[in-house]
């Protein structure tokens, strides 16, 4: 139980230890029984106080990073005469979508990966038209029928040039979880200036995310930048911490959005 739920039970379980207690002793001593009624009024008004801070705390916070969610896709809908494909509850949010894309627009990455295809690979396809600039954009998906999908929307929005989808299934990674299956499309992907973690989903095993960058760590150089999405997760989280152990020179940056990220950068 989270510390916080520990200490509301506490202050309840005071609540009703003084009123049986006021219960008992009021009848023989008046004064005990005012003195036990004033307590277990302050006992009350102390667990109520911090139930409400709490709740005021997580409603503002809440607040503050749906109303920033609202503006970064009205930022990106402004921009974008993109027909787009539809979203679900697993469609990367839209402040995080609006850090990918700053990314790539102030860093200007010559190599980009993205794990996952999605709302993502069309607006960074998007941005690379609309800027004219060349890019070697390559997104992997293990769903084929979801993969079939965004290949269409790809097409329909004349982005065929900017950006190439692949179909990397799952297979089994090690004895935890699966992972996607590169043995045979990775050849030409010598360097990887932006890699974007958004896959394979979580139900795939522990850690499902953390294989990323060893497979693709060897490609990167300094100034090389992992976008994770998702990491206010505990498992992306714990994938974040794992990478910061094992890879020395890896600077990481975490945004406190709905959904979350970290920004690695090697350095």
């Amino acid at each position: 139980m989270a510390r916080s739920g520990k200490k509301t039970l506490i202050g309840i379980g005071l609540v009703s230890v003084v009123a049986v207690a006021g219960l008992v002793f009021s009848g023989k001593h008046l004064l005990a029984g005012v003195i036990w009624v004033t307590a277990c009024c302050a006992a009350t008004l102390y667990s109520v106080g911090h139930i409400y801070r709490k709740l005021r705390g997580r409603i503002e916070r809440v607040g503050t990073q749906l109303a920033a969610e609202s503006f970064a896709g009205s930022i990106i809908a402004r921009e974008s005469d993109l027909t787009l494909m539809p979203i679900s509850n697993f469609s990367i949010k839209a402040v995080n979508l609006n850090v990918i894309l700053d990314v790539v627009r102030r860093e200007q990455p010559e190599s980009i990966v993205e794990l996952g295809s999605g709302m993502t690979t069309l607006q960074i396809a998007h941005l690379l038209k609309k800027s004219n600039r060349k890019a070697k954009f390559v997104s992997y998906e293990s769903d084929r029928d979801w993969l079939d999908l965004c290949q269409h929307y790809v097409d329909l929005n004349d982005l065929t040039d900017w950006v190439e989808l692949r179909h990397a299934p799952l297979k089994q990674w090690d004895s935890e979880r699966q992972w996607y299956d590169l043995e045979s499309s990775l050849g030409d992907i010598e360097t990887v200036d932006f890699l974007i973690v958004d896959g394979p989903p979580r139900r795939v095993g522990h850690l499902a995310r953390k294989p990323a960058l060893n497979v693709f760590h060897g490609r990167m150089k300094k100034g090389s930048k992992v976008f994770l999405d998702d990491a206010g997760r505990p498992e992306e989280m714990a994938t974040g911490e794992a990478w910061l152990r094992e890879y020395s020179g890896l600077r990481c940056f975490h945004g406190h959005t709905v959904s979350g990220y970290k920004l690695f950068i090697f350095e």
